[in-house]
């Protein structure tokens, strides 16, 4: 029916505008309730929300966190986005996909699929019609889940105040930590494509003398690394007993003090450019060690696991344990004391100093490590480690350490975390993902063969490239719970685009034999669900069947693939008018297999 008109002042824009402190949600739930409200509303007004909302999900992470986590806006719109008008249910799906896409739970999943249910009993098709939206919207979540191979939890430092962005760590720790010779810095970090000067990681004794890790601008979107050592007054040495007599019979008096010569910063290269892109994680990994008689100062950097550069005109920073207090350490933060230096804009993540020199064969094994994520934390060498996930209410992080606890304090109180949740990882069981075939059961579902191929696609992206939910999948038979539901099916709701739809689940399985053939066994040679189906969609599955058995032909044969074919075929063979019948009178199973 026709809106009704809402509160004249403000207006929609205008109160969601209110949410907001420099472009970030600051009051979530002030938006939740401003959403739930906007079919009262005037139709432009809504629409202009609604876009102005997605802009905002869509401008950083931290937006898309706070309305996804705590306030709940991604369950309540799952609920109640059946009472929207049409007008409006596109743009609130584009926010549930943004917002989806970095946190989407099991109670989420578990909304959607009860949604879903309710196309079963749906009389008209309004209700058939946004639950087949909101299980598309599944299948999209899912499949963009995520990757394994970043940090899920993170944070956000936004523009910060006055540029401020990063860490603060403790120097009466680090600093006695590098100036016995030897230690590791490894972090996550992702770039903002206007990133310019970064200094990455920055360490100072009370003398000035240290080092910072710096990116420099090199394209659009690309930054060179570049290592610079900073080598401070050194504390003056008391003059031999000898040459102080000398002087003093010589009438020359004691010798005046130097003055302090200010500190000199030398560029270090490494052998090879280092280059880091922005929006996209990397994981990077410097190793300084001093050297001895025998050896020279090494420096090894490292991004993403691959072999390390060095820095042949590395000279090992000459830091004073004794001089620690009145130093600075700093994590993509701008030096302290005046240098030459910026902080992050962008996300970091799990960062930790290890207390040895990683050297060249080890680094894959520490990038493993660190892909996986609490087996790197676990290391033997590690010396402290810091995780967003144990940031208190202030922002402070915390690692503790045999030494006790290391405080990371954040420069910005913009500085927000981010913890995300893959709604592959949120399926909560995967005999769930087969419900939405239920109602293709029911011959006047309205667009059951959008149902039907959108459920298929949910299992397909469900088994893509995770382990788990395979093993799930295979203890529990699902696949031939998968089989016999589409025996149930409506022969009207199969087309070619559901038996694509199988070639994605036969990909997804294709890295578990023992799934790919419980798929074939179970599914794709049962016959009582093809034979009665109509000749175009026959002749899709056939030619599916075709496909696998050029690409995996020990599957086909293990499977005895020839033989069922033939065993499928041999009534059309025998008798031919008896297996017309059956196409002819629109129904029937037909003959068994």
């Amino acid at each position: 029916g026709p809106m009704e008109s809402g509160p004249a002042s403000p207006n929609a824009v205008s109160q969601l505008a209110q949410c907001l402190i420099h472009g970030r949600i600051s009051k979530p739930d002030s938006i939740l309730r401003l959403v739930l409200r906007l079919d009262t509303f005037p139709e432009h007004e809504a629409l202009a929300a609604l876009a102005r909302l997605i802009e905002i999900v869509s401008a950083s992470p931290h937006n898309r966190h706070a309305i996804a986590g705590r306030a709940g806006l991604v369950n309540a719109l799952i609920l109640n986005l059946s009472r929207f008008p049409d007008n409006l249910r596109p743009p609130l799906l584009k926010i549930l996909l943004l917002a989806g896409r970095q946190r989407f739970t099991v109670h989420d999943t578990r909304a959607v699929l009860a949604q879903v249910q309710r196309a079963e009993s749906a009389d008209g098709g309004e209700g058939a019609a946004c639950s087949l939206e909101l299980l598309q919207l599944l299948c999209d979540v899912v499949s963009v889940s995520p990757s394994a191979r970043v940090p899920s939890a993170f944070w956000d430092m936004g523009a910060g105040v006055l540029g401020m962005t990063g860490f603060d760590l403790p120097p009466e720790n680090l600093v006695p930590l590098a100036a016995r010779g030897a230690f590791t810095v490894a972090l996550w970090v992702h770039l903002d494509p206007l990133s310019s000067l970064t200094t990455l990681f920055s360490l100072f004794d009370a003398n000035g003398s240290g080092l910072q890790l710096q990116l420099h601008r090199a394209g659009a979107g690309v930054l060179r690394v570049e290592l610079l050592l900073t080598e401070g007054r050194r504390e003056p040495a008391a003059s031999p007993r000898l040459f102080r007599n000398l002087r003093a019979h010589a009438g020359l008096g004691p010798r005046p003090a130097a003055v302090d010569a200010p500190s000199l910063c030398t560029p270090t290269p490494f052998d090879l450019e280092v280059l880091l892109h922005s929006d996209q994680w990397h994981f990077v990994l410097l190793s300084l060690r001093r050297g001895s008689l025998l050896s020279k100062d090494e420096a090894l950097l490292s991004i993403d696991g691959q072999p390390p550069v060095a820095a042949s005109t590395f000279s090992y920073p000459p830091l004073s344990a004794s001089a620690a207090l009145g130093g600075s350490a700093g994590l993509c933060a701008a030096p302290a004391g005046g240098r030459q230096g910026g902080g992050l804009r962008g996300l970091l993540g799990p960062f930790a100093f290890l207390s040895s020199f990683t050297p060249a064969h080890d680094v894959p094994g520490v990038f493993a490590k660190a892909v996986a994520g609490r087996p790197f934390f676990e290391l033997p060498t590690i010396a402290a480690g810091w995780h967003p996930l144990l940031t208190d209410a202030g922002g402070t992080c915390v690692a503790l350490t045999a030494d006790g606890a290391w405080l990371a304090r954040p420069r910005s109180e913009l500085t927000s975390l981010v913890d995300t949740v893959a709604a592959r990882d949120s399926i909560g069981g995967m005999l769930n993902v087969l419900l939405p075939l239920l109602p293709t059961r029911r011959r006047g579902l309205l667009r059951g063969n959008e149902m039907l191929t959108a459920a298929l696609r949910l299992v397909a992206a469900a088994l893509r490239d995770h382990v788990r939910n395979g093993h799930e999948m295979q203890r529990s038979d699902g696949l031939m719970v998968m089989g016999h539901l589409l025996r149930l099916a409506h022969g009207g709701h199969f087309t070619p685009a559901a038996v694509n739809a199988l070639v994605e689940v036969s990909e997804s399985c294709r890295c578990a034999p023992a799934l790919h053939h419980q798929l074939l066994d179970t599914v794709l040679l049962r016959f009582d669900i093809w034979r009665r189906l109509g000749t175009e969609v026959r002749s899709a599955h056939l030619a599916l069947l075709q496909g696998l058995a050029a690409q995996d032909e020990e599957a086909a044969v293990a499977a005895a693939l020839p033989q069922r074919l033939l065993d499928a075929a041999r009534p059309d063979v025998l008798f031919p008018a008896a297996s017309v019948l059956p196409s002819v009178s629109g129904g029937g199973a037909g003959v068994g297999a």
